[in-house]
């Protein structure tokens, strides 16, 4: 009889085990995969003074050329059209706009010189470049739940755990050129480096360095 039971006992955890195993719902999508931060290109255009060459600006938009830009950096100088002398007066201050973007570290400057009509548009030079920009993964989109207040559960589902914090990282990051991956072994020879480790390795001497020292100095 106990033979029975212990059997009858098995069977029932058994078949337990089974329905709780077919409730579990294995196709729900995990919400921890948040992806990866993405490289892109973007241009940045900044307007500036055309008549008032500013150094502090130009080297500020140097330095970002400098460590995000790709490819050269265009400055569009306007002048009345149809104005020989404010031509002129245009291009002598392109030129000191692209001095002082060279001396920032901004070596590929192309100045565009453009006539215009409008008297409005005559104030503004224009500076673009394209820069390498990271990006938070694909479908963070949304801030994380609670951020601007007044979230519901609801909205918790649209959220995908992590974006947060990879959107602050990216924008952290100082040089997205890093993401693409660097090779920090320096070239060399390998035998060479090997022979000069082996002979340290062996215990054989060195010759002494043909140069002074401290405390022979001044004897």
């Amino acid at each position: 009889m106990t033979a029975i039971i212990h059997r009858l006992f098995r069977l029932f955890c058994a078949a337990g085990l089974t329905l709780g195993l077919a409730a579990c719902d294995m196709s729900v999508p995990s919400q921890l995969e948040t992806g990866h931060m993405r490289l892109s290109e973007e241009t940045r255009s900044v307007a500036l003074p055309a008549a008032k060459p500013d150094a502090t600006a130009a080297r500020r938009i140097a330095a970002d050329f400098r460590d995000n830009g790709r490819g050269d950096m265009h400055l569009v100088m306007p002048y009345r059209s149809g104005d020989p002398l404010h031509e002129t007066q245009a291009r002598r201050l392109g030129k000191e706009w692209q001095s002082a973007f060279i001396k920032g570290g901004a070596q590929a400057v192309k100045v565009e010189y453009v006539g215009m009509t409008d008297a409005a548009l005559l104030e503004r030079a224009v500076v673009s470049y394209t820069v390498l920009v990271a990006l938070p993964p694909v479908g963070c989109g949304q801030r994380l739940t609670g951020y601007q207040g007044g979230d519901t559960l609801e909205d918790l589902h649209k959220y995908r755990i992590g974006c947060e914090t990879r959107t602050a990282f990216s924008k952290m990051i100082v040089n997205p050129e890093d993401l693409k991956g660097r090779d920090g072994s320096e070239a060399g020879d390998s035998r060479r480096q090997g022979t000069v480790s082996e002979r340290y390795m062996s215990g054989e001497g060195m010759e002494p360095l043909d140069t002074t020292s401290a405390s022979s100095i001044g004897r």
